[in-house]
């Protein structure tokens, strides 16, 4: 026999008629994404990042600079604010880490050409969920 699957569970599009999801992310000081689809917009042009991307922060600081790099962009967002939740229920675990703060670096485009940005604001997280 199945078991049930309850029809309203919390998801990331809210509480939705949906199976959960499954997500499951490592927290190392530094660590890789494989996003698929990862773009920089500047300037009304929408450039492709082709590699993955290294994120270095500390999750014992996370107010402590964020890096991240790889793929032509070179970043760092330094927090003006941290929210951190825990939920911990033995087999059903949760823990975010969010950033809010001001992005600077730079991209290198492949037509060569380099961006360079400061003081944008923004936000990075990092997310596992077990359940």
């Amino acid at each position: 026999m199945q078991k049930p699957v309850a029809l309203c569970v919390p998801s990331q599009n809210g509480l939705m008629v949906e199976p959960p999801h499954r997500h499951s992310a490592t927290v190392r000081r530094e660590r890789s994404t494989g996003m698929p689809a990862m773009r920089i917009s500047m300037d009304g042009r929408l450039h492709k990042i082709r590699a993955e991307l290294a994120w270095e922060y500390d999750p014992a600081d996370p107010m402590f600079a964020w890096r991240v790099h790889g793929g032509g962009l070179d970043a760092e967002l330094v927090p003006f604010h941290v929210k951190v939740s825990r939920t911990n229920l033995g087999v059903i675990a949760a823990r975010t880490d969010q950033a809010f703060g001001r992005w600077s670096g730079t991209f290198d485009t492949d037509d060569g050409e380099r961006l360079t940005f400061d003081g944008l604001d923004g936000w990075a997280e990092d997310v596992h969920n077990r359940w």
